[in-house]
């Protein structure tokens, strides 16, 4: 079991946490301090020799990420801009700023080093970013599950790849272990457009498909602020008045899954085997665990709604209603009233 996490009370007044890795071994130290204007800053050093820095305005604004990898230069995340730029060691000198296009691609500024105006543009391709996929994937290997054992994590150090690993900019050094992944998963969670990924997802899941892009900027800035802190993200998104706004109501349309789980419920279904109710998600094109992209099904409408998948639908409600579903029973004995219900428009919304 790995070491629990160490805190300690400085005669500053700031605080130190000391996490671990699973050998017991020092994996970070994070000390918060507040300043006496109330602004605040956190800064995380790792084992592996890089650090970072996050700071907040005295009324709580974020106002951004400064990092120094283990080659001692730093680097700025703009949470507003998404962009990055890196500094000398003692932060005095731009080298360059990195802009990342919706496309995947990078635009990366190199600076003069005198007055930070442009000296040369490159642009980075997604296939060369591509090379950052299978870095992140070496810095995962050895880490598996014990077999026969439910899904307990354990990591396989002779499995692992122990070489030098470039991920995102950040230099992972040979010779590493476990702490390889942890690392990745830091560099991957700070990084500005995953908190713009996580706000959209979370925006288009609990608001509309196409969600105000002044909600996602906020729910963004927050996961940022609060160092990728759900609860408070989950706080912002749903206090928002977008989300409490009459045109988000009922705006979402049931996936296939939603509309299935749903209707059970509304009925009161007593399911003794859920294996037909697995090929009907599966003939509606949303089998649980067989979704082929990494990403996920789809969550918007576009997807779902269709004449035809609006019949299949009252199809399956006819059905449920009828207890034509084996091992599935509906305790209800007005059929017609369940099917009209199930299959009404009103009930395809969440």
């Amino acid at each position: 079991m790995a070491k629990a996490p160490t805190s300690v009370t400085n005669p500053d007044g700031s605080v130190t946490t000391t996490t671990y890795n699973a050998d017991g071994t020092v994996y970070e130290v994070s000390t918060v301090s507040t300043a006496k204007d109330g602004s605040k800053t956190e800064v995380r050093k790792f084992a592996s020799g890089e650090s970072t820095m996050l700071k907040w305005s005295p009324s709580g604004t974020f106002l951004g990420t400064a990092s120094q990898g283990a080659d001692g230069l730093l680097s700025y995340s703009d949470p507003k801009t998404g962009t990055r730029t890196t500094y000398s060691a003692d932060g005095s000198t731009p080298l360059n700023r990195v802009t990342y296009n919706p496309d995947g691609s990078q635009t990366i500024d190199y600076l003069n080093a005198e007055d930070g105006s442009v000296n040369r543009t490159e642009t980075k391709t997604a296939q060369q970013i591509r090379q950052d996929v299978v870095n992140a994937a070496r810095a995962f290997t050895g880490w598996s599950m014990q077999p026969r054992q439910g899904s307990g994590f354990m990591f396989l150090a002779p499995r692992h790849d122990r070489g030098e690993k470039i991920v995102l900019g950040h230099t992972i050094k040979a010779g590493g272990g476990v702490d390889d992944g942890e690392r990745v998963l830091d560099i991957v969670a700070a990084h500005p457009s995953t908190a713009k990924h996580i706000a959209t997802k979370l925006a288009v899941r609990f608001v509309s498909d196409n969600p105000p892009a002044a909600l996602v900027d906020r729910v963004a800035q927050r996961f940022t602020a609060t160092n990728g802190d759900l609860r408070e993200v989950m706080k912002t998104l749903l206090s928002s008045p977008e989300f409490l706004s009459p045109d988000a109501y009922r705006a979402k349309v049931k996936t296939p899954i939603e509309f299935v789980a749903s209707a059970l419920r509304a009925t009161g279904a007593d399911v003794r085997t859920a294996l037909p109710l697995a090929r009907t998600l599966k003939d509606r094109g949303m089998q649980p665990y067989f979704c082929q992209p990494p990403t996920g099904y789809d969550e918007t409408a576009t997807t779902w709604v269709s004449a035809g998948a609006l019949v299949s639908r009252m199809n399956f409600a006819v059905d449920l209603s009828k207890n034509a579903i084996r091992g599935v029973r509906v305790p209800l004995s007005e059929e017609q009233t369940v099917a009209l219900k199930i299959g009404a428009p009103e009930f395809q919304r969440q």
